[in-house]
């Protein structure tokens, strides 16, 4: 078996955080199935708390005996390369994985005399070109290029999240000339796996943010740069006039350091609503209480800009939906939506549409039997397409053909 060096993004599933990210959860869907192969793992993963003092050297943690874990500050600590390349070191690599860009950028700077495999989940470059108008701000494209730039500098294979993302990469390869077989670039797509969670415990929850008739449609996550909120709104607002047993449910909010005008602006639009008693905030909120919303809903939902991150990226809340049985209402754009549609597992509008957004919420709102239906199809697709063990297989293969 391999000894495995994953740098990546916490805080991680294991250790029960109120926001877990899809960027953690990339990390986890990479590393368990190594895992689970017998492969010996060190997890080395940054968080976001910004120490502004320089912090003591990080002591591993032992978290089983095949797996050792570093959480390490962001700015201080996963920024210095001394500090890196000694863990890495320390840990006596066969391979290194970077899970996600900004870690692939990270472990490209080190030393190694392994092959490496970076992981490219989301597409940066729409996200950056998003946060840019976003922010007003055309800083954020060179900012981001350069970590693009430094994930793509030499790594051995990769890894991205969709099929259209894959031949984005591809292009992007040859614009920094390098020279790079095709077969080496994998695509691993979202996968989850959520806990079943008890009757009692989904009804006492939903007894605590609706009342038994509400129709409860449930957002999940972060509010980041690509969530087109006004069509959301509009759509919500719209169906609500119409049926007044629906009610918006949100889990998540703004992402701090990233994006924090997306959830606001929702925010002011709902405050001036007539209907804004039938909007609900939860926020931030324990991971379990996030996945049992998922249990307690009646249908999902996802509204996302037409732009380059829509159109070549991944949604996280999408896969759990379909995980979960709750059909997903959600604009066209992502591949998965696209997924969606085809396989008919939910309702799929135009991007920007308000009124094929709020059609589509009266319509589940009143097909009991649909929403049945739809949830089945969408179970069943995720359990043989989304689970680690199917989304992780390229990079089984890769590791083992390697060491």
């Amino acid at each position: 078996m391999a000894r495995v060096c994953i740098l990546g993004i916490g805080p991680l599933e294991f250790e029960g955080p109120s926001i877990y990210s899809g960027s953690a959860n990339r990390v986890w869907q990479l590393a368990r199935p190594l895992l689970e192969r017998g492969h010996d793992l060190t997890l080395v993963c940054m968080r976001s708390t910004a120490a502004k003092e320089p912090l003591s050297t990080p002591a591993p943690q032992y978290i089983s005996e095949r797996l050792t874990y570093y959480s390490l500050d962001e700015t201080t600590q996963f920024n210095d390369d001394a500090l890196l390349q000694s863990i890495v070191d320390d840990s006596k690599p066969d391979v290194l994985i970077g899970a996600n860009i900004y870690p692939s950028a990270r472990v490209s700077v080190l030393k190694r005399s392994v092959p490496l495999f970076a992981d490219l989940n989301g597409y940066t470059m729409g996200e950056a070109q998003a946060k840019a108008r976003r922010e007003n701000e055309d800083g954020y494209l060179v900012h981001f290029y350069n970590i693009v730039c430094q994930a793509l500098s030499n790594a051995d294979a990769f890894s991205v999240c969709s099929g259209p993302y894959r031949e984005g990469i591809l292009g992007e390869l040859l614009v920094l000339g390098r020279e790079f077989d095709p077969d080496a670039v994998f695509v691993i797509e979202e996968a989850k796996e959520p806990p079943e969670k008890s009757v009692e415990d989904i009804l006492e929850f939903r007894s605590r943010i609706a009342e038994p008739d509400d129709f409860l449609v449930l957002w999940s996550g972060g509010y980041n740069t690509w969530a087109d909120v006004r069509t959301l709104f509009g759509a919500l607002e719209f169906a609500m006039r119409q049926n007044p047993r629906i009610r918006y449910i949100s889990t998540g909010g703004e992402i701090a350091g990233h994006d924090e005008k997306t959830y606001p602006e929702l925010l002011r639009l709902v405050d001036s609503s007539e209907s804004r008693a039938r909007f609900t905030f939860l926020g931030w909120v324990p991971m379990n209480d996030a996945q049992l919303a998922f249990r307690a809903a009646d249908v999902g939902i996802n509204a996302d800009l037409d732009c380059f991150e829509t159109m070549l990226g991944a949604r996280n809340r999408i896969t759990e939906m379909l995980a979960t049985g709750l059909p997903p209402i959600t604009t066209r754009g992502a591949e998965i939506a696209r997924i969606v549609e085809r396989e008919d597992m939910g309702w799929v509008t135009p991007m920007g549409d308000v009124q094929a957004l709020a059609d589509s919420i009266l319509e589940a709102a009143g097909n009991k039997e649909e929403i049945a239906r739809k949830s089945q199809r969408g179970r069943a697709y995720a359990a043989s397409h989304y689970t680690y063990d199917a989304a992780a297989r390229p990079l089984i293969k890769w590791v083992e053909q390697v060491t």
